[in-house]
């Protein structure tokens, strides 16, 4: 049970970088464009 907690916490931890950097280049995109955008993102 243990290393199923630990996979889980680690994809998890994989899951949030990846959502956040994903994040971060849209918003550097749209903030480009307009600048009101990157809020509705968040």
């Amino acid at each position: 049970m243990f290393v199923a907690c630990l996979f889980d916490t680690n994809y998890f931890a994989r899951f949030v970088a990846f959502v956040i950097s994903i994040a971060l280049i849209m918003r550097m995109h749209m903030l480009q464009a307009t600048p009101t955008t990157p809020i509705m993102l968040f």
